[in-house]
């Protein structure tokens, strides 16, 4: 069943970026760094503090883009914090501000840079990756150092084995070479990485370290790509099933710029204790980017784009945006949909759910302003509306304007628009 939308609002304050931590809201201008509560029933933001000190924006410019610097805001600890990428104005560094009153508590300097890749977080710690751009270029380090946000120093790191040392000099992405994708409750760290035109990847497990000796994994295995011929293995995103399990989406490729059957994605569902796969599930074509485990009925939702190399009708889009519902026990595929851009007549800008563990919402957000939102519980019983072709949808923007970007909260979704007068805000629409 679809949710009904309210009429768009436009933001409290003057931001010219925002990010979103369930259950806060961060905005961003030259001059300020505010937090809010989400919108609630009533539709309101509530303004929760204003941090000492303006900090650069951390995350890219279209903040719905997967893979982006950001803020966290933990309550339980009333910490904010705020990553800075490296600059000659601001070197990298993670600032540490209260919750309560917005003061600066305490910065943890980083050497080098960051890449804009999620900070990993958990109990207080931030897993953060690092360029060490000291290093001879053709032998850049990449690290993830794990910083203890209530002391402000940090407690250990770790790098890609010496054996795969090689990926350091020939490394196409930053993010491939070594990644953060899981964290056991004892605080070991299980990665991946791997390298450019190779067909198989690592993951590994690294011990609970609180020095900064760097050491070696102490399990691993290899994962190896099930397309013909290909070339480019690497992850895209995960979610923990359990404190114990997670999901890792694999994106596999052949060729410089896949499409059609050369590129398609996997998912593994790997047990960090016996550093096993404990299922594969069917793989779907494209790249995913976003997971998530969603408790409230157990099933796993992943979400992603395609090129499938043919447009819709001979004129339409070449993408389609993916919906794959799989089975956290067995990885069953039980629901896969697919949204052609051609058939809607205008591109997803943005298709995601909600955070917050009760009663999550699948939106997505359509460049000409539309929206379709249902309740998860609705996509996994039926699928998602559709008048043939093409979803069922609101509109709530004016024709004239399209949306560059939008982000959700758990009862609203945030819309940078562009108007026809070349002006642009942020509003949101809450249900």
């Amino acid at each position: 069943m679809a949710v009904t939308l309210s009429t768009p609002v436009l933001l409290p304050c003057d931001a010219q970026q925002i990010q979103v931590n369930h259950p806060y809201i961060i905005t961003y201008n030259d001059c300020c760094v505010d937090i809010w509560h989400s919108p609630g029933p009533d539709g309101h933001m509530l303004h929760v503090v204003r941090l000492q000190y303006p900090v650069p924006y951390p995350g890219r410019k279209n903040p719905s883009f997967t893979g982006s610097l950001n803020t966290i805001v933990d309550a339980d600890r009333q910490l904010v914090i705020v990553p800075i990428k490296g600059s000659d104005d601001f070197p990298a560094a993670l600032w540490i501000f209260n919750l309560r009153d917005g003061k600066l508590l305490r910065k943890i300097e980083l050497l080098g840079t960051l890449p804009n890749e999620p900070l990993t977080y958990r109990d207080g710690r931030v897993l953060v990756m690092v360029a060490d751009e000291k290093s001879d270029a053709s032998r850049l380090r990449m690290s993830v150092l794990i910083c203890d946000t209530q002391s402000g120093s940090l407690e250990g790191g770790i790098r890609i084995p010496d054996h795969l040392a090689e990926r350091e000099r020939k490394r196409v992405a930053e993010a491939s070479i070594i990644w953060p994708a899981f964290i056991t409750p004892d605080f070991d760290i299980i990665a991946t990485s791997s390298g450019a035109w190779e067909s198989t990847m690592e993951v590994l497990r690294y011990p609970t370290s609180r020095d900064m000796d760097y050491p070696q994994p102490d399990a691993s295995f290899q994962l190896e790509e099930s397309i013909a011929d290909g070339d480019e293995i690497s992850p895209m995103c995960s979610t923990d099933l359990d404190a114990e399990t997670f999901v890792l989406a694999v994106y596999e490729g052949t060729g410089n710029l896949p499409q059609g059957n050369q590129c398609q994605n996997a998912f593994h569902a790997i047990d960090s204790r016996s550093m096993t796969v404990r299922w594969s599930a069917p793989t779907v074509w494209g790249q995913i980017d976003r997971i998530w485990y969603v408790p409230s009925v157990n099933a796993i939702i992943a979400i992603g784009k395609h090129n499938t190399g043919e447009k819709w009708g001979g004129d339409g889009s070449l993408w389609t945006t993916t919906v794959v519902l799989l089975d956290p026990t067995t990885g069953t595929q039980r629901r896969l949909e697919t949204i052609h851009h051609g058939a809607q007549g205008t591109p997803v800008k943005h298709c995601a759910v909600t955070p917050g563990a009760h009663d999550p919402t699948l939106v997505v957000v359509f460049e000409d302003g539309t929206i379709c939102a249902v309740s998860v519980d609705s996509f996994v019983k039926a699928g998602l509306p559709r008048e043939e072709h093409r979803l069922e949808t609101q509109k709530l923007v004016d024709e004239s304007c399209t949306v560059e970007w939008a982000l959700l909260a758990e009862k609203a979704v945030f819309l940078s628009v562009a108007r026809v007068d070349g002006g642009r805000n942020i509003r949101y629409i809450s249900w």
